[in-house]
C-alpha cells in the first residue's frame, strides 16, 4: 500500500513538473523589419531582434514596433510670413524608428513629436522671410527645416530620411495678384518679341535696299532669274525699278 503511494506521488511530481515546464516556456517571433519589446510583469526587459525567441517564468508580454522606413505628410500648416501674409505650407517627411525604446517609453506619443517639431521649425523657417520669397524660393524653406527638425527627432529615437516642402498655397487674393503679374509679364515679352522680329525685318529690308542702290545689276538679274524659271515668284523692288533694269550707265 505504501509502494503504491509512493508511486502516486513520483508520478504527480512528474506530471506537475512537466506542466509546469510547458507553462513557463514563452516564445515570442519578431519578423524582419520590426523590434520586439520584451516586458515582464509591464516592466521593460530587453528589445528583440528578428527572429524566434523564448523565454520561461509567467508574465512575460512582448510589443512589435515597426521599424521599416515610414512617410508622413504634414498637412497645411498656416504660417505668417515676415510682411504678414498667411501662407499655408504642408510638408513631406519621411523618416523610421532607430531606437524602439527611447521612441516608446520617453514620450507618449512619437506621432505628435514629429508634428509637433515640424510645425515649430516651419514657423521659424517661413516668418523669417516675405511671402514673395518663400513661393520662389521654397527648397531654401526646405533646407532650413532639414537642418532643424532631423536633430530634435533624433533624440527620441527617429532617423529622418527625407524632408521638404510639399505645397506652398498663398491666399486666393494673393494668388491672383501673381497670376495676374504673371499674365502681364508674359504679354510683355511677347510684345518686345514682335518689336524685336518687326525691328530685325526693317533691317533686312534696309540692308536689301542699300545693296540694290550699290549694285544695280543685282536687281536686274534677279528679275531675269525669276523669269527664266517660271516659278510666278513674287519679286520686291526697292528703288526705281526702270532705271534699274536699263542697266549701267
Amino acid at each position: 500500500m505504501n509502494n503504491e503511494i509512493e508511486w502516486a506521488v513520483a508520478i504527480g511530481v512528474l506530471l506537475t513538473a512537466g506542466i509546469t515546464r510547458l507553462v513557463l516556456v514563452n516564445k515570442f517571433k519578431v519578423h524582419e523589419g520590426f523590434v520586439g519589446l520584451l516586458y515582464h510583469a509591464g516592466e521593460f526587459v530587453r528589445t528583440l531582434d528578428p527572429g524566434t525567441h523564448k523565454t520561461f517564468g509567467f508574465d512575460y508580454t512582448m510589443n512589435l514596433i515597426d521599424g521599416r522606413k515610414t512617410q508622413l505628410t504634414v498637412p497645411g500648416q498656416d504660417v505668417l510670413t515676415a510682411d504678414k501674409v498667411t501662407i499655408k505650407v504642408s510638408v513631406l517627411l519621411s523618416y523610421r524608428i532607430t531606437d524602439a525604446d527611447k521612441v516608446t517609453h520617453e514620450v507618449r506619443s512619437y506621432w505628435g513629436e514629429i508634428y509637433g517639431v515640424v510645425q515649430v521649425a516651419l514657423r521659424e523657417a517661413v516668418g523669417g522671410a516675405k511671402a514673395d520669397e518663400v513661393l520662389d524660393n521654397r527648397a531654401d524653406i526646405g533646407g532650413q527645416l532639414r537642418a532643424s527638425v532631423p536633430p530634435q527627432l533624433a533624440k527620441i529615437g527617429i532617423e529622418t530620411i527625407t524632408l521638404d516642402v510639399k505645397d506652398v498655397m498663398p491666399p486666393s487674393d494673393l494668388r491672383r495678384a501673381f497670376t495676374d503679374v504673371i499674365k502681364a509679364r508674359n504679354e510683355g515679352l511677347a510684345t518686345l518679341e514682335r518689336a524685336r522680329a518687326e525691328s530685325a525685318a526693317m533691317r533686312n529690308l534696309a540692308n536689301a535696299a542699300r545693296l540694290l542702290d550699290n549694285n544695280p545689276s543685282l536687281l536686274k538679274l534677279r528679275t531675269l532669274r525669276a523669269y527664266e524659271n517660271g516659278s510666278g515668284d513674287q519679286l520686291t523692288i526697292v528703288g526705281s525699278p526702270l532705271e534699274m533694269l536699263k542697266g549701267d550707265t
